[in-house]
């Protein structure tokens, strides 16, 4: 479970910060000037022994979100900050708006399109992470470009609550059937669904905690278990042979009693679609061998 100091976490939060404004972003006016202004204030209270004042001042809900908020960035930065597609800049553009509390976000007026154009940016910088080569070109949400091996298509879909799951999933799984039908190659190429269950399990109001990083890590594990046991009938019931599987996402706020700390979990499930002898097996296994090297939750 990736942790930081408050002080590390203010400065690898402003890094990336850092980058998306050399990149061309205008930060001005946007939920990052209001994470910046708490970050900036967490590190010097903590460090004079004064962080109850500032929870009595600012409240504990703007300060936690910060923080979460702010890790996605720096996963982002560290994940693609070394990736020269032009795609990027137009995606960075959008992901900076909207509500600065996730417990603000709404659907309607597609005011949740922010925190989706971060999800499809936190699994590309997931994969290149995983040392995965990708491309952000359209019209899919990413690729995955192995040498010698079929291209993958990556669809990317964020559910905002879990009566949405079944049209998010359908939607995905028709658009990865779009993909395929248009690619030069429709036969050889290969699909992922990856859905983020991090709204629908989390409106922003909840923090995972657990006396022990274990204890937290099983409650990860107990969310994933009853979603698949909710929704897995979505994705099972029409599966094309070209998509290898369905990639879940959960991202959360946690507290560690011991050591005491705050943390963010980040965790990946597959579910492979395809059968162990297909002809795609090898590629799914060798992709999700490689999001294993991630440190997650992180």
């Amino acid at each position: 479970m990736k942790r930081f100091s408050y002080r590390v976490h203010q400065q690898q939060f402003r890094a990336a910060c850092d980058w998306i404004v050399a990149l061309g972003v205008n930060l001005n006016l946007t939920r990052v000037e209001e994470y910046s202004r708490l970050l900036e204030k967490i590190p010097d209270y903590y460090e004079a022994d004064r962080i109850a004042e500032l929870l009595d001042d600012q409240g504990g809900a703007p300060l936690f979100n910060a923080m979460f908020e702010a890790s996605e960035f720096m996963h982002i930065h560290e994940g693609l900050g070394g990736q020269p597609d032009p795609e990027l800049l137009r995606r960075l553009r959008e992901f900076v708006a909207g509500a600065a509390m996730l417990t603000d976000e709404t659907a309607s007026k597609n005011q949740n399109r922010p925190r989706n154009i971060g999800f499809e940016l936190s699994i590309a910088a997931a994969a290149a992470k995983s040392e995965l080569p990708i491309s952000l070109e359209s019209p899919a949400d990413l690729w995955i470009r192995e040498k010698s091996a079929p291209r993958v298509a990556v669809e990317c879909k964020r559910p905002f609550t879990a009566r949405k799951v079944e049209a998010n999933v359908s939607d995905g799984l028709h658009q990865l059937a779009d993909r395929y039908d248009a690619s030069p190659d429709p036969v050889s190429v290969r699909g992922i669904l990856a859905v983020s269950i991090t709204r629908t399990e989390n409106d922003g109001s909840k923090v995972l905690a657990g006396d022990n990083e274990g204890e937290v890590r099983g409650q990860i594990n107990s969310v994933f278990e009853q979603f698949i046991a909710r929704h897995e009938r979505h994705w099972l019931t029409t599966v094309d042979g070209r998509t290898l599987a369905v990639l879940l996402e959960l991202s959360a706020p946690a507290f560690v009693k011991t050591p005491s700390i705050f943390a963010v979990a980040r965790q990946y499930a597959w579910l492979p679609l395809c059968a162990p002898s297909s002809p795609g097996r090898a590629q799914f296994d060798a992709i999700a061998s490689a999001f294993q090297r991630l440190d997650t939750p992180s």
